[in-house]
């Protein structure tokens, strides 16, 4: 992201934007302050230099003809102003189609001026407009009849009403249409702010993604003068939507605090991109009330997966994949920041390996943070719990261990397999990793290890005939760890 698309906004009084980007995401909790902040910011459309367009949070009316908005908007420049500037505007929509009609008359005056436009019949207002709005339709489309007029006509061919469409169907074209018309305005000379209160409002997730995807493409499609002084805000409660722009490489994320009158915008990171698959797929959170648990390493990542199925719904995470140390830090930050500006109870989990250490970690806010208490998840392998879904005790593997090391004696683990069943903890603090598939071999277990761990874990609430404490999952994993997550219930 260049230097020079960046930089900061400031309402000239108390509200300020710093190291805005192309694209600005605004997140915060309910009560922060987000509308009042962006309506503070859209003043600036009160100075020469600026063009600003503020969409509201509310945006009510159908997307029809209203002679009495038409002609208070054109007798009056602040009308559509004035009535946008409320958290609920009642005449949204019929400006919106206002909008287009005028987007309409823009296009037709380009084609007067623009001979080389005018020579191009592969482009009509039809393929530069409509068809953008019309890719974001299921079941409808958008059409310019004879007489100029705008109407929707169904997949069978009926014309319907404004007023018959959905919700979403209704937000989404006065949106689309909100947005290509802003941009088709933008002065050159000008910075131009395009400012979003909630456009996710009435739009089904699907829905959201679709305009996000609609948006960066608009944005991209700018004349590269206009975009070096274009902004886009978008203030959104929406995960889906947030994911979705966030793939956008000149997007960045701010939160707005309800103690706080400025916004500092920072660049999407990869610990976030690593995360968004949890916030980005809103059935994990608000359905299934999922936990995001934040892992070290792929084969993790398989384990929670297979423990969750195996668990019948008892083990509720999405795990979240680091690949190093430091990755995990940084993700349990971004995880934190961005729990806490969105929901009003946040909670996440990571577990880290234990490395040969036994060590209890601080939470990150509300990140609950755990470290095994065997080196690695591998180690597992050989706690009773897994030995039992393999069919084996210790005793029965010790056993098939000897007679694997005499058929191989020159294997490059043999003398770690030695070290281990000879070891009082069954190298509980040892890296076995090189081990876990001699391990599978020798018990004939005809699965991956990931499936035996995870398998193992979500069937712990059923009567495992654990021997000694001190090699049962409970120990080498934690049981702190394991209430958390839902694998074992609370102790009282």
């Amino acid at each position: 992201m260049s230097e020079k698309k960046q930089k900061d906004i400031s309402s000239g009084t108390d509200e300020m934007m710093k190291n805005v980007t192309e694209l600005n995401v605004i997140i915060g909790r309910n009560g922060s302050g987000k509308s009042k902040f962006l309506r503070s910011i859209s003043k600036l459309r009160n100075k020469d230099d600026y063009y600003v367009s503020y969409l509201s949070p509310e945006r009510s009316g159908t997307f029809s003809d209203n002679p009495n908005t038409e002609h208070n908007a054109r007798h009056d420049p602040n009308f559509l102003i004035n009535d946008r500037d409320k958290n609920q505007s009642s005449n949204f929509k019929t400006a919106s189609r206002m909008h287009l009609k005028k987007l309409a008359l823009h296009w037709g005056r380009r084609v007067d001026c623009e001979q080389d436009l005018r020579l191009d019949t592969t482009r009509t207002f039809e393929k530069e407009y409509l068809a953008h709005i019309n890719r974001l339709l299921s079941n409808l489309k958008l059409e310019v009849d004879a007489q100029g007029e705008f109407q929707f006509i169904t997949q069978s061919g009926h014309k319907i009403d404004p007023s018959e469409l959905s919700s979403g169907e209704s937000e989404m074209v006065a949106l689309a249409s909100e947005v290509m018309y802003f941009f088709a305005m933008c002065g050159g000379s000008k910075t131009n702010l395009l400012i979003l209160d909630e456009p996710d409002v009435h739009l089904h997730p699907d829905l959201q993604a679709k305009f996000a995807r609609f948006l960066t493409y608009q944005i991209d499609q700018l004349n590269p003068k206009f975009r070096e002084r274009t902004f886009t805000i978008i203030a959104t409660h929406s995960t889906p939507l947030i994911c979705d722009l966030a793939l956008a490489k000149y997007c960045s994320i701010g939160t707005k605090r309800h103690e706080s009158e400025e916004v500092l915008q920072r660049p999407v990171t990869e610990a976030f991109k690593s995360v968004a698959p949890f916030f980005g797929h809103p059935l994990s959170r608000f359905i299934g009330d999922d936990i995001p648990l934040i892992v070290e390493g792929a084969d993790d990542v398989r384990i929670w997966g297979h423990a969750c199925r195996t668990s019948g719904g008892r083990i509720r995470v999405f795990p979240c994949l680091a690949t190093s140390k430091s990755q995990m830090n940084a993700l349990e930050k971004t995880c934190d920041n961005l729990m806490r500006a969105i929901y009003d109870e946040p909670k996440a989990i990571s577990i880290r390996d234990g490395d040969g250490e036994r060590k209890h970690i601080h939470p990150e806010g509300c990140v609950i943070r755990y470290s095994l208490q065997c080196y690695e998840m591998e180690n597992l392998l050989l706690t009773d719990e897994c030995l039992q879904v393999m069919h084996l005790t210790w005793v029965n593997f010790i056993e098939m261990a000897k007679k694997w090391i005499l058929k191989n004696p020159h294997h490059p683990q043999k003398n770690l397999l030695e070290d281990i069943i000879q070891s009082t903890d069954r190298g509980r603090d040892r890296k076995i990793k090189d081990l876990r598939n001699v391990i599978i071999g020798i018990a004939d277990a005809h699965k991956d290890w990931e499936i035996v761990v995870g398998q193992a874990i979500g069937r712990l609430e059923k009567d495992f005939s654990v021997g000694a404490k001190s090699f049962s999952i409970r120990e080498f994993i934690g049981s702190g760890a394991l209430q958390a997550v839902g694998a074992i219930e609370t102790e009282a």
